[in-house]
């Protein structure tokens, strides 16, 4: 199944009706047989142009949602009108993921830089290494970065 990356443009509201998108939007992924990596919040942002929304409200205060999940792109499109017909949202974005761009994103993190890699060893190069290893063997590091850093990590040396 491909990796999707669904960006959610939403007006500011009650932070009830943002979760029931969310839960809809999950729900509706998961009963399509697809499979949610991460959801987040990347902020709220003031816009350069008025969005309207279905109540016919114009917005420049949006607030970005963004949902990782593997599916087929028939569950694609379900999600997308899911997330279109919700009340919240103003506009919607989903575009495919490279598995490598990915465990780039979850390598960069914080996590990373609390490991020090061997002084005889090009950190770069291991880091290159690790992201395709991790992108070979589709290893969802997720919670247990550190376990799986070992394990990844014990592979290459």
């Amino acid at each position: 199944m491909p990796l999707y990356e669904m960006i959610i443009l939403c007006r500011i509201g009650e932070t009830q009706a943002i979760a029931n998108l969310i839960k809809g939007l999950v729900y509706s992924i998961y009963q399509e047989g697809g499979v949610i990596r991460q959801v987040y919040n990347l902020g709220d942002r003031i816009s350069d142009k008025n969005y309207r929304s279905k109540d016919s409200m114009n917005n420049t205060v949006i607030r970005y949602l963004c949902v990782e999940f593997d599916a087929n792109p028939d569950t694609k499109k379900v999600a997308e009108k899911v997330a279109r017909n919700n009340s919240e949202s103003v506009q919607v974005f989903t575009h495919k993921l490279k598995e490598n761009d990915y465990y780039k994103k979850i390598v960069d993190n914080e996590s990373w830089k609390q490991y020090v890699v061997n002084s005889d060893t090009d950190s770069s190069e291991f880091k290159d290494e690790m992201i395709n290893l991790l992108a070979k063997d589709k290893i969802d590091m997720g919670d247990h970065f550190e376990n799986v850093f070992d394990k990844v990590k014990n592979k290459l040396i």
